[in-house]
Parts: C-alpha cells; structure tokens; sequence
C-alpha cells in the first residue's frame, strides 16, 4: 500500500487547508523516524516494476505555491531529508486560497527547485476545475503550465496534479 500526503500550507492561520508547523513537523519527522518517506519518482518506478519500496511507503505533495514551502516547509524537510513534490500552478498570480496569502514569486520558486528534496510539478495554468473545461482548455492548461514552469525552474514538470482534484 502506497500513501499520498497531500498538503497546501503549514501556518498558525487556522485556514481549513493549512497544518501548524509544529504538526507538519511532528509528521515529517515520524515519516523519517519509520523510513515510510519516498518520493513520486520512486512510486511511479514501483508501479513499473523498476524499484521496491519500503512497507507503508508514504509520498509528501503540496498543491498551489504558497511562500510557506520556502520558508517553514524547506527547512523541515531538509532536516528530515523528505523528498516531496510540489505542483504549481503556471501562473504564479492565480489565487488558488484565502485572499493575501502570500505565493511564491519566481526566484523564490527557482530557489525552491534547487533543493535535491523538491520535485516541481504541474497544477494547470490558471488553477481552473477541469470538470468546467472543454477538451481545448484542457489542454491550454496543462501545457501552457508546463511551458511557463519549465521556463521558470528549467526542467520540465514530469507529475500534473488536476486543480481541486477535480478530473
């Protein structure tokens, strides 16, 4: 059995969709303690028969960009050595949560690719629900989000997370 992660911010804000850091760190370091962490790459290299994993193998995502991966997320997991991926969207000035919550700026998120702990991943262009979409649009979205991500970090998104899980 493979478990996914999925998080979107890890602040005191009380936000719905956020866990404090002290909670994220209790996780990440629980995940490092049992040795469950692995990245996406290396579930996609299970699935193909390519790779083994360990028993209860967890994979850590984040959706949407938020500044809080730069400065709360990244240290923790470097301290824990977790890999995880990161889907963004294209777009960088696409709201995807509550009004003023900061997201990462270009450099910051160059600087966030650098770390050998994050994968960048795709979250369409403009974080529109795919379900509302027309085949065309569709399309727009994901590669227009690669193309801008791949000029932004250097390397082309391998993973696509599909806005509000909506597919």
């Amino acid at each position: 059995e493979i478990i996914v992660l999925m998080y979107h911010s890890v602040d005191r804000s009380g936000w719905k969709l956020a866990v404090s850091p002290a909670m994220f760190e209790r996780q990440m370091s629980y995940l490092a303690r049992k040795n469950f962490a692995v990245s996406l790459t290396d579930v996609v290299a299970y699935v193909k028969g390519e790779k083994k994993l360990p028993a209860h193998a967890v994979a850590v995502t984040f959706d949407d960009g938020y500044r809080d991966l730069l400065t709360t997320v990244l240290p923790i997991l470097e301290c824990y050595k977790i890999p995880v991926t990161v889907f963004i969207p294209g777009d960088l000035s696409t709201q995807t949560g509550p009004e003023g919550k900061p997201r990462l700026t270009e450099e910051e998120l160059r600087t966030l690719a650098q770390s050998p702990f994050i994968t960048i991943g795709s979250h369409a262009q403009t974080h529109r629900k795919f379900t509302e979409l027309t085949p065309e649009e569709m399309k727009n979205e994901a590669e227009g989000s690669a193309d801008a991500l791949t000029h932004i970090v250097g390397k082309r998104p391998r993973f696509f997370a599909y806005p509000f899980g909506a597919r």
